[in-house]
């Protein structure tokens, strides 16, 4: 055979696997060792058993041997390795340094006409150009084993070390949810190790809630986890039979409290949502076209609005949220693009005017502004 030949390409040029079926199987024994260097805290709490979270060495051991099994689904062309035995042994080094040295007894099929004994980095075996064949396949399948061995010993340190903990939920693009609320929906808690927290998971929760658009979850190391959302934003809060809700556009309950909070928002009064749940919808068609009228308004001009008081079915008035409220009578529930229109450009003139206003009247074809005393 030509030992420069390139086995695992056909004359094409194309990847194969290299066909043993009619070899007899031989056995073998892989021994490879490496070094993971960690710094003084981490390699004290290893060496003293000191480590919060369990036996970091025992269930890298289990780690060490998964990875070794699985060795042939991770290097490409690698045909399946029968391993009848697998152990894993570490020791400690000076300078912060963990040794680790596993064996592997391997029942496998060679594509040589001969038999191999591997042991560490030196197999036996009689002809040069088999022989350094063999060392090659040899160097190969170690490294490929100590590569994976090395990686599921990392992973298992990582886990377990108490300074991979999540101390911080970093929320990006919320208006109105909190890292609190984060928490508490996620099913989280501060102190969980971080590299444990299913990020998958953690977003299926997060988009289950009402108030979230879309979502995205991931880790940042040393202690956060990073959320960045997109809100399905409440446009108003209307009072209910047990407390307040949180409406959206369509008029969809996001969020239901007992006590009022603080929130950049309108308050609809005169209006009250009975029998109302998170995720129901009112159906009441004032307080909906109260809402038209308010998703009109940039979030700006919505955010200096405190209430939009139903004195009755013909007569609406919202209030804003400056030092002297001043009440802007909208009055019957039509022309509605109109008179948010004329809603946004007062707002935007009002922090100008250097004059008091007590209200201004929309109710008419022509604006009526009527000046404080």
């Amino acid at each position: 055979m030509d030992s420069h030949k390139l086995t695992h390409f056909d004359e094409n040029g194309q990847a194969i696997m290299v066909d043993v079926s009619n070899k007899k199987a031989t056995e073998r024994m892989a021994v490879a060792s490496g070094k993971i260097i960690v710094n003084k805290a981490v390699y004290e709490a290893v060496e003293n058993g000191t480590v919060a979270k369990g036996d970091v060495l025992g269930v890298a051991r289990i780690a060490g041997i998964m990875a070794a099994k699985r060795t042939d689904e991770m290097i490409p062309l690698c045909h399946s390795l029968p391993i009848s035995s697998c152990r894993v042994d570490f020791r400690m080094l000076k300078r912060s340094w963990v040794k680790i040295k596993y064996a592997c007894n391997i029942l496998q099929k060679c594509y040589n006409d001969y038999t191999s004994k591997i042991k560490g980095e030196y197999m036996a075996e009689k002809g040069r150009g088999k022989k350094q064949s063999t060392k090659r396949r040899t160097r190969r399948l170690s490294r490929g084993m100590i590569f994976l061995i090395v990686i599921a010993v990392i992973i298992g340190i990582f886990v377990y070390i108490p300074f991979f903990t999540l101390r911080e939920v970093k929320l990006i693009g919320a208006a109105y949810l909190t890292s609190n609320d984060i928490i508490k929906i996620s099913n989280i808690y501060i102190g969980e190790p971080l590299f444990q927290l299913e990020t998958d998971e953690v977003t299926k929760r997060l988009q289950q809630d009402l108030r979230i658009e879309d979502v995205r979850v991931k880790r940042e190391l040393p202690f956060t986890l990073e959320v960045e959302i997109k809100e399905r934003r409440p446009l108003a809060t209307i009072v209910c039979d047990y407390g307040y809700l949180d409406l959206d556009r369509n008029g969809k309950v996001l969020d239901s409290y007992k006590t009022l909070k603080e929130m950049p928002i309108p308050m609809i009064t005169g209006a009250l949502a009975k029998d109302l749940y998170i995720g129901d919808d009112v159906d009441d068609k004032i307080v909906q076209k109260i809402l038209f009228f308010l998703q009109q308004l940039s979030e700006t001009s919505l955010n200096r609005l405190s209430e939009v008081a139903v004195i009755d079915a013909d007569y609406i008035v919202a209030y804003t949220n400056t030092a002297q409220a001043v009440q802007i009578r909208i009055g019957k529930l039509e022309r509605l693009e109109e008179k948010a229109r004329l809603t946004e450009d007062f707002l935007q003139d009002l922090e100008l005017n250097p004059h008091k206003v007590e209200y201004v009247d929309f109710n008419y074809t022509a604006p009526f502004i009527k000046l404080a005393q």
